[in-house]
């Protein structure tokens, strides 16, 4: 059994040895494993300590005052750890970001979580993510056509949709929440400073991308936080109103739910 754990980075050396330090110090050595960090900004550095114990994916290409492409990350951190659907490199690809602190019995916690749940989330939004490869079966890649805002909204929403009885979402930061387990994996701490990326400007995209491509039948807010009984009431024959074109067809060809997701 084995986890493939990918650690996304911004420009955040404090946070990212904070999380470097609190996953080297749990019972991630109970299981085979192994970590990379996606970095995405020129200026990079990690403890000496760790150097060892990781594998570091420089974006090269990404220029350093990009606004962000989390969508593109969790994509690389899904194809690059899989690599093939139907034929697996690994049990399971965890995705986090660099200020998440993990409990010391999160290895733990998870694969108990895992014989039940296929895709498990816990702290804000997409700060800890887990996947079997079933999960993306059925609920595919990330839309990269959202950036810094959104993303998340169409990610759980269609886990909801198409995976859910199979997902796990544990997101009480933005009251969504799915099958909630009461199990400490991994969260953001309280207090700590998000960066700010032309937010706002993302932010209204973001709602603009939603209605475009779900309508407005439950209207923004409730997709993008603030899950209501309407949503749960409707997912059963919501389905996305624009198309969303094929990214990566050399992976994606193994998703089941192509059709009714709309891609193309």
């Amino acid at each position: 059994m084995k986890i493939k754990l990918f650690i996304v980075t911004y420009n955040n050396a404090l946070e990212l040895n904070k999380t470097l330090t609190s996953l080297f110090k749990s019972d991630l050595n109970a299981i085979d494993y192994e970590v990379f960090i996606i970095n995405n900004h020129s200026n990079f550095s990690i403890d000496e300590q760790f150097e060892k114990n990781v594998a570091i994916l420089h974006n090269v290409l990404r220029p350093d005052n990009s606004t962000g492409y989390l969508t593109r990350n969790w994509n690389q951190a899904l194809i690059l750890g899989f690599g093939n659907l139907n034929q697996p490199k690994c049990d399971y690809v965890v995705a986090v970001q660099d200020d998440t602190i993990f409990h010391p019995d999160w290895v733990k916690h998870l694969l108990e979580l895992h014989k039940t749940y296929t895709f498990i989330t816990y702290g804000w939004g997409d700060n800890f993510m887990s996947w079997t490869p079933e999960a993306v079966k059925q609920i595919g890649l990330w839309d990269e056509s959202f950036q810094m805002s959104g993303h998340t909204s169409d990610y759980f929403l269609r886990a909801l949709i198409f995976n859910g009885e199979k997902s796990s979402i544990n997101d009480y930061h933005h009251k969504r929440l799915l099958n909630p387990r009461d199990m400490v994996i991994a969260g953001r701490p309280h207090g700590i400073k998000i960066h700010n990326d032309d937010r706002k400007i993302n932010s209204i995209y973001g709602k603009q991308k939603i209605a475009y491509k779900w309508g407005k039948v439950l209207g923004c807010s409730e997709m993008l936080t603030n899950w209501t009984t309407e949503l749960f009431i409707n997912s059963e024959t919501l389905r996305p109103k624009s198309h969303t074109p094929i990214m990566y067809p050399f992976f994606e060809d193994a998703v089941l739910t192509l059709k009714e997701q709309k891609y193309v």
